[in-house]
């Protein structure tokens, strides 16, 4: 961990608001980057309507670098419509090889 790093995020921004209900989250090795697993568990899928003020969905956990658990589909408690979704860290490197809404 980075406990000094400044937050992160990976963020998805749409033409148009668009419904959610699951994220697709995936973990493993990145050319260049190495292991992301320590990048992805922890980390907080949020949501935004104007792309300044988010809202926090779901957290993500119990991804690993290989076998079943590198790729998870997330489910959101509820459908959310949203133009802009991300992969938030508030103080950590934020590093994933899928970050999908569906």
């Amino acid at each position: 961990t980075y406990p000094s790093a400044p937050p992160s995020w990976i963020k998805l921004t749409y033409p148009f608001p668009v419904i959610v209900s699951a994220v697709r989250v995936g973990a493993g090795t990145i050319p260049g980057v190495g292991s992301t697993v320590g990048h992805v568990n922890n980390h907080i899928i949020q949501s935004s309507d104007d792309g300044l003020n988010w809202i926090d969905l779901i957290t993500v956990n119990g991804l690993s670098d290989s076998g079943a658990n590198q790729f998870k589909i997330f489910n959101l408690p509820h459908p959310v419509t949203t133009q802009y979704i991300r992969f938030y860290s508030g103080s950590d490197i934020t590093s994933c090889s899928e970050f999908q809404p569906l």
